[in-house]
């Protein structure tokens, strides 16, 4: 297998490092960049790329670590290398979201975890934003008392193969239980978003978030299109409706990941 890009360079001429992460049989890669309080963004279908690079500067200039997991496909930050059908056909032989079809929460989820307990460092924990495919991985990371955030962007997993699971949330019961306890005791925060007529991550499954969460948890950009994240952090033209999911994401980070960033600072001095 050809070996990754040692450096992705985005749009904003900011660098990420490659490095990797194993745990209990299961190793990707990850590019870091940034200092700060620690963000996992994952990327979408079409694979690690300039889109998500676009989102990672912001977080970045935000005052975050961003670290960035390559979990399908190879990253290439010009959009390259993106092939969101083949990205999918692997997706959809792969055991990891057979399980997630399932009722059961995939190994993924358990690796993320394991990510966010290392890297949480000093700081109160660790925020996780997934986006389409991985959408519904950040609200499963959240069962670690390392996640402190979690934002689920248009989720698109688990896809509707199976009765019942255009409504699924991609948890097994027990980490269905857990996430929102720790929810309810405001142990973490969560944040939701879809385009209102994204074909991609079913209506169902976003009010089963707000009946589990609240419907306070849930922004919805009026539009057809997909990438709600991608689409508000594109630096060439910005989609206007989509730009408040990206500040209240921002936001909902800073609330829960920051207060203690700025006391280091402080100290720092």
């Amino acid at each position: 297998m050809p070996s990754i890009p040692t450096d992705l360079t985005s749009r904003a001429n900011r660098t990420y490092r490659a490095t990797a992460f194993a745990h209990d049989g299961m190793r990707h890669d990850v590019y870091k960049g940034g200092t700060g309080p620690t963000v996992i963004l994952i990327h979408e279908a079409g694979g690690l790329e300039y889109t998500t690079l676009d989102i990672a500067d912001r977080l970045w200039a935000e005052g975050f670590r961003v670290l960035l997991p390559v979990l399908v496909g190879r990253p290439h930050a010009d959009g390259s290398g993106s092939s969101v059908v083949a990205n999918l056909l692997k997706l959809c032989v792969s055991r990891e979201v057979f399980v997630f079809l399932t009722g059961r929460t995939s190994r993924i989820a358990t690796w993320l975890r394991a990510l966010a307990a290392r890297e949480k460092g000093d700081y109160p924990g660790v925020g996780v934003i997934g986006m389409c495919f991985s959408g519904g991985f950040a609200l499963a990371a959240a069962v670690d008392d390392s996640v402190i955030a979690a934002i689920g962007n248009q989720p698109a997993l688990p896809w509707p193969l199976l009765p019942g699971s255009v409504a699924d949330l991609g948890l097994s019961p027990a980490d269905l239980t857990c996430v929102r306890e720790r929810f309810r005791d405001g142990k973490f925060g969560f944040l939701a978003t879809r385009y209102t007529m994204d074909r991609g991550s079913p209506a169902a499954r976003i009010q089963r978030i707000k009946t589990e969460f609240g419907t306070d948890v849930v922004i919805e950009p009026i539009g057809t299109a997909h990438s709600v994240l991608a689409n508000a952090a594109d630096p060439t033209k910005p989609d206007p409706v989509a730009v408040p999911a990206l500040e209240a994401t921002i936001a909902l980070l800073k609330e829960r990941l920051q207060p203690a960033a700025t006391a280091t600072s402080d100290v720092a001095k």
